[in-house]
């Protein structure tokens, strides 16, 4: 019996088929995120009124491309411009036109508004589809994510000005080298000009680096509360306190590396902050805290970005990051032991109305010799970690606290494996708040279609 093969023909010019559509699965994400992002507002979006110069892709599209891709791992913007070529699915989205990297890159730098508003829009829509209902527990965990720049471009006070020691040095015999050729030719003299500018202009920005971790360290030593619970002035001499907590010592060790004895200035992008993985490792990074609805949606409800290397300030933040309308709806917190900060539980819960989980940090009895303020204040914590425990051994709270693993933590297990979203493609601390916003939309848009597509199939 003779074989059939399939015909494959390379050369015979294909025409498009008379809908786009065909191209693309029915039950296609694109098509989800198409539906999706109509429903937004999109006259936040930020584009030329005027009416001149080139025709401006629709935010629409935009955002919609910007939103399937990163829900596909494609989070740069030169690979998003490749993917209108090579990807059908973008191709169909973007009605095969091609915006260049340029274009996209400075639509997701310049829509934060649009980004934010989307996200509270996703929460509506996944509550009108059924997806989570009256919200009463959340669960709150934090995760660095590596920031843009490298931790080679750290730089410690120490180094900041020994390097400007040796670029003023530099400058000078640029500065005598010209003059000399002034004197002689002319030409040598225009030639040393460029050189001699960018010297002074490199010298100009480690003066400003200088500068800011200076202030920076000046507002760490106003603001670093005393084990009192009360604010140390920067010129009064520091008061005995109690060992540092782990999270304090661990930070200890890089900067004393890098040759200083705080934390230093990333010359690339200041906003970050080097910080130290539950793994042992350092990165240049945020740290991202996410909220997520704990009643089996796995929605993220909030996501902020702080530049602490711990969570023990961070639940305040973590919940103000919630859309006030469903911020009120929370009964019950879910919190690590990362998240152990008495006096901080107990305001938010007096301020929110609500109930914090989280189980304190061993601490040991008061230790002889210490004063008696800090003495005071450890027995006071201990007997607020005796009320948490407490707490925690009633059975509906234990029944509660079990599902805060199974609940944020996949979340940030699918935003970094799945996704592959583990460094921000944005410098400073306000774009890559944007870029978060911007994956944490992805991520319930590809999370809600699967809870939706069972339903309507």
């Amino acid at each position: 019996m003779a074989r059939r093969l399939v015909n494959v023909d390379r050369e015979t010019a294909l025409l498009l088929p008379p809908d786009l559509r065909d191209w693309v699965a029915k039950d296609d994400l694109v098509n989800f995120i198409i539906d999706a992002v109509e429903s937004c507002d999109l006259r936040l979006a930020r584009v030329n009124e005027r009416g001149t110069g080139s025709a401006q892709y629709p935010p629409g599209m935009m955002l919609a491309l910007l939103i399937y891709c990163y829900a596909h791992r494609l989070f740069s913007s030169r690979d998003i411009e490749r993917a209108t070529y090579s990807h059908v699915s973008v191709r169909y989205l973007c009605a095969n036109l091609h915006p260049d990297h340029d274009t996209v890159a400075t639509f997701r730098r310049e829509n934060g508004a649009l980004l934010e508003q989307c996200f509270v829009t996703v929460l509506q829509l996944a509550r009108e589809v059924k997806a989570f209902g009256q919200l009463g527990t959340v669960s709150v965990d934090g995760t660095k994510l590596q920031a843009r720049a490298s931790r080679n471009a750290n730089r410690t006070g120490a180094e900041l000005e020994e390097e400007i020691a040796r670029l003023q040095g530099q400058i000078q015999e640029l500065m005598a080298t010209a003059e000399q050729a002034d004197a002689t030719e002319a030409g040598r003299a225009q030639s040393l000009a460029p050189e001699l500018q960018d010297k002074q202009a490199r010298q100009a920005a480690l003066r400003a680096a200088k500068e800011r971790l200076e202030e920076r360290q000046a507002a760490h030593r106003r603001n670093r509360p005393r084990r009192d619970g009360v604010k140390t002035d920067p010129e009064e001499p520091s008061p005995p306190s109690c060992p540092p907590r782990g999270g304090a010592r661990a930070m200890e060790e890089p900067v004393r590396k890098l040759g200083g004895t705080s934390q230093p200035m990333n010359l690339a992008d200041p906003d970050s902050r080097l910080m130290r993985t539950a793994q042992g490792r350092y990165l240049q990074a945020y740290n991202a805290q996410l909220t997520v609805e704990a009643g089996g949606s796995q929605l993220i409800l909030g996501a902020r970005l702080t530049q602490e290397g711990n969570d023990r300030r961070a639940l305040a933040g973590a919940l103000q990051s919630v859309p006030a309308e469903w911020r009120q709806e929370i009964r019950h917190v879910l919190a690590d032991t990362g998240y152990d900060n008495a006096d901080l539980i107990a305001q938010v819960e007096a301020e929110h109305g609500l109930c914090v989980l989280c189980p304190p940090q061993s601490a040991g009895t008061p230790k002889q010799g210490k004063t008696y303020r800090c003495t005071q204040v450890r027995q006071r914590r201990q007997e607020l970690a005796e009320q948490m425990r407490q707490r925690l051994e009633e059975p509906a709270n234990q029944a509660r606290y079990r599902r805060r693993s199974a609940t944020v933590e996949p979340v940030i297990g699918v935003l970094k494996n799945v996704l592959g979203f583990q460094r921000f493609r944005l410098f400073g601390l306000a774009k890559s708040q944007l870029e978060l916003t911007l994956v944490s939309i992805a991520y319930n848009l590809r999370h809600l279609a699967r809870l939706v597509t069972p339903q309507t199939a």
